[in-house]
């Protein structure tokens, strides 16, 4: 496994695009944890897998607009 200077290296060559899609993919894995930790502190079963992939979909920010976003930078 690649250490963390590794991937940062990596990720700093990306296109500025590339570099956003890699941030919402990491957010919405982060998301989708944090979700799990708190549900099974509460106690509450955690959604099937096929549903995960929803639940992502829902809460990724569209990459049209994070390209805007960069635009306007």
């Amino acid at each position: 496994m690649p250490s963390y200077q590794e991937v940062l290296q990596q990720a700093q060559n990306l296109t500025p695009e590339e570099q956003i899609r890699l941030i919402e993919h990491l957010s919405s894995l982060i998301r989708q944890r944090v979700t799990m930790k708190s549900k099974a502190a509460s106690g509450e079963r955690s959604a099937p897998l096929g549903s995960l992939k929803q639940v992502e979909e829902s809460k990724a920010m569209p990459v049209q607009s994070a390209s805007a976003q960069l635009n306007n930078c």
